[in-house]
């Protein structure tokens, strides 16, 4: 499916978070509200953002992101569709409030 959405994932490799990804993060991204809770329990002393995905989704009423996998490829596209929905939707919010926005340099 990434391919069919013009992404090249061939060099990609999932990774279970560690204590170092999240000491040199900024933000951490979840995709539902126990992935949130599980972070925070794991690691109580984050220093980063962390944000839902969902939450920028304009249904407003979306809690998590489901994971498709086992899923009919229907089901990857609707999740797909959600995510990128979500991370426009993020980018867009966050850089209107980047310091310095609309600002000569």
């Amino acid at each position: 499916m990434a391919q069919e959405m013009g992404l090249d994932l061939s060099t990609h490799l999932s990774r279970p978070i560690s204590g170092g990804l999240v000491r040199s993060a900024d933000w951490i991204i979840v995709m539902a509200p126990e992935h949130e809770e599980d972070l925070w329990n794991s690691y109580p002393n984050l220093t980063c953002r962390v944000e839902g995905l969902p939450a920028y989704l304009a249904e407003g009423k979306v809690l998590a992101i489901p994971d498709p996998l086992g899923y009919p490829l229907k089901v990857y596209r609707a999740c797909y569709a959600q995510i990128e929905r979500a991370v426009r939707a993020f980018f867009e919010q966050e850089l209107d409030a980047a310091p310095g926005k609309g600002q000569k340099a």
